[in-house]
């Protein structure tokens, strides 16, 4: 009987995990987009030859283990983007990847260097400036972590929004 209770708690205790898991909220799997943090960035547009500029934050992506040298800023083609980065799916709702077609869309990536403190990339807003595209954002700096991390964050715009790219650091 001994003998039978110590793989039924695994099985229970893995069984637990897996539900454990897969249950995310609305608001963790929310789709994150420009609408709403560019609404003040317009306003703010009015009346200048600024023009706001639609996108996407990509989610589910890591940096691969191969990479050794610095991330190109903006990429605009598939293979570039695979040789730096992988996908990782999750469970739950919001696990895939998001879809990224690279013939009418690139990335803009904002990448920091491994670090054992929490890193947060925010985009302030992206806007079209005589023939440029301005990025910019923001970095907070959190608590120390028991473990490294690679900050990332990733935008999918529109081909027909293209220019010559501007990070701006806030």
């Amino acid at each position: 009987m001994r003998r039978n209770i110590l793989p039924m708690a695994i099985a229970l205790s893995a069984m637990y995990m897996s539900i454990a898991a897969c249950n995310g909220t609305a608001a963790d799997s929310k789709d994150k987009d420009s609408t709403g943090s560019q609404a003040a960035q317009t306003e703010q547009l009015a009346g200048s030859e600024q023009d706001s500029v639609p996108y996407k934050i990509a989610e589910n992506y890591f940096v691969n283990n191969s990479v050794k040298d610095s991330i190109p800023a903006k990429i605009t083609d598939k293979a570039t983007f695979d040789q730096y980065f992988g996908m990782a799916a999750t469970m739950g709702a919001g696990g895939e990847p998001t879809p990224i077609d690279f013939n009418e869309q690139y990335v803009i990536v904002l990448n920091h260097p491994t670090t054992a403190q929490k890193i947060e990339l925010i985009p302030l807003g992206l806007i079209k400036k005589d023939g440029n595209i301005v990025l910019s954002y923001k970095q907070t700096v959190g608590e120390q972590l028991g473990f490294t991390i690679h900050p990332l964050l990733i935008l999918v715009v529109n081909k027909k929004d293209d220019g010559n790219l501007v990070l701006q650091k806030q």
